[in-house]
């Protein structure tokens, strides 16, 4: 995010698709440029605009980024200038997803390798921690730390099925 500081478009944060213009980027796979002059129009198309028209958002560009075949995100320009965006800045758009859609997938493929490796590591660790000792409550809150680096919790707990089957312990 660069630019005007649009509390509704901060990094990190998740963007629901429905009743979005993102999220018609998204599922129509084409580029758009919104000229908000008449904002309730805009609102009743994209009621996820508001809080961008709200900022004095008057203009928007954005497109789809393509890897191959599948969209991997988006990109978007917003301008407090009224019909500031052309046909030409579109094609820019395209031209400017085309040349970072690699970088991207490339990020996303290492978050991706790293996050298994550190899944792979944990696994590692449980079975070290498991079978140092046949008394589970000797290391269970050892076990229980080691899974919460992968699935965050504030409770975790085994339930041994006892003979009868039809209760745990």
């Amino acid at each position: 995010v660069s630019g005007l500081n649009l509390a509704s478009r901060q990094p990190g944060n998740m963007y629901p698709l429905p009743g979005s213009l993102t999220g018609e980027l998204v599922w129509r796979g084409v580029g758009i440029i919104v000229d908000s002059e008449d904002r309730e129009q805009t609102t009743a198309l994209y009621p996820g605009a508001a809080s961008v028209l709200e900022s004095g958002v008057y203009s928007t560009l954005g497109v789809p980024i393509f890897f191959g075949e599948k969209i991997i995100g988006v990109i978007i320009w917003d301008s407090r200038e009224a019909s500031i965006y052309n046909a030409h800045h579109l094609d820019f758009a395209w031209r400017v997803a085309f040349q970072i859609a690699g970088a991207i997938a490339n990020s996303q493929l290492h978050q991706a390798v790293q996050q298994q490796a550190n899944e792979q590591e944990t696994l590692a660790e449980i079975g070290r921690i498991i079978s140092s000792s046949l008394d589970i409550s000797a290391i269970y809150e050892r076990f229980a730390e080691e899974v919460g680096k992968v699935i965050p919790t504030d409770s975790i707990s085994i339930g041994i099925k006892n003979s009868d089957g039809n209760t745990l312990t």
